[in-house]
């Protein structure tokens, strides 16, 4: 995503209060709007631009939860929204947010809302749930808050719900500052109990699960390090194919098919029944280099990994059976010549 903030128009802050074992997390809420400097101005826009243009931590979403009062609904009727209505639905927000806060180690905040202009003049309203290591009193309805958040040492600590107008209806978007590539989801609380969005069709965390799905499933149901080899092997060249979609079908269908037909049916029950149906293959959330590695198991403790060639080619004279018994001789160290392969494992 290239986005560029034009103008913000209004801005609006609420506290939100988290959950303990004695009381239900609560909103303090207020109905003034936060009077803009420029350079907080500055601030604000450069820290939403920056994290919404992170391609690996901002996804496209779509609107599950479409009911009256849902945050879809609200937004079908941005075009009435005058200052009063804005700060109505904004402590609505607020007070929305702080019921979506139901476990206790999510932590206290600012619920930041405001609405304004992108360069290419579309209609955003934008939804920040900051979390900084301090949050202090909203006073005086300055917007020095946004320096206390946005510069503060935990300025990275929030996560961005952002609405842009295309044509007639609001895209959604989400930033997670949580979110890395060995994590399967977004922060539920926030993209689905508050936002009432839904990540099932978004194909990059889609095609980064099924591959951590199968791969997992691989590594823990088939023992044989040579067929768990081939299949990992398997899987890479099946993610690195140019065919555009994923099918976990075709997937069982074309490499469980000479197992003993328990492991295929568990692979169907377990990893099929996530994905029941095909989806575009959206590499972007996986590390290329990974599916480019071939690899031997050489015992519990050594894996040897070679980049860009057939594995049995690694090898300059010694073969597997060979080198096997120089790593169980009790010595601290082994050194092993490889060609272009790297060695992971436990040296003790």
């Amino acid at each position: 995503m290239n986005l560029s903030i034009d103008t913000i128009n209004r801005v609006i802050a609420h506290t939100i209060n988290k959950k303990t074992q004695e009381f239900e997390a609560y909103a303090t809420t207020t109905n003034e709007l936060l009077r803009n400097s420029f350079e907080d101005q500055v601030v604000l826009k450069s820290r939403i631009v920056d994290a919404i243009n992170n391609s690996r931590k901002t996804f496209k979403l779509e609107f599950e939860d479409t009911s009256e009062g849902s945050v879809k609904r609200m937004l079908d009727d941005f075009n009435n929204w005058d200052d009063s209505n804005f700060i109505n639905k904004s402590i609505v927000l607020a007070e929305r947010l702080a019921e979506s806060h139901f476990r206790t180690n999510i932590p206290s905040g600012y619920c930041i809302i405001g609405s304004g202009k992108d360069n290419l003049h579309r209609d955003i309203f934008f939804i920040i749930k900051a979390e900084p290591q301090e949050v202090f009193n909203i006073q005086e309805n300055t917007l020095h808050l946004i320096k206390n958040v946005f510069l503060s040492p935990a300025k990275d600590f929030y996560k961005i719900g952002l609405f842009i107008r295309e044509r007639e209806r609001f895209i959604p978007y989400m930033y997670d500052d949580l979110f890395t590539s060995q994590k399967r989801d977004l922060t539920e609380y926030f993209y689905s109990k508050f936002l009432g969005l839904t990540t099932d069709r978004n194909d990059e965390i889609k095609t980064k699960n099924f591959y951590n799905d199968t791969k997992k499933f691989v590594e823990s149901n088939i023992s044989e390090a040579k067929d768990q080899d081939g299949m990992l092997r398997a899987l890479n060249v099946y993610m690195r194919e140019e065919d555009g979609s994923i099918s976990a079908t075709d997937f069982s269908e074309r490499y469980f098919t000479n197992f003993p037909a328990e492991i295929k049916r568990k692979f169907d029950r377990i990893v099929e029944r996530d994905y029941p149906l095909t989806f575009s293959k959206n590499m972007r959330l996986l590390n290329q280099n990974s599916l480019n590695l071939q690899r031997v198991n050489i015992n519990s403790k050594l894996t040897i990994l070679s980049k860009g060639y057939e594995i049995d080619n690694i090898f300059e004279n010694p073969t597997v059976e060979q080198i096997e018994p120089f790593l169980n001789t009790g010595m601290n160290g082994v050194v092993i010549c490889l060609k272009n392969a790297e060695i992971i494992g436990d040296n003790d």
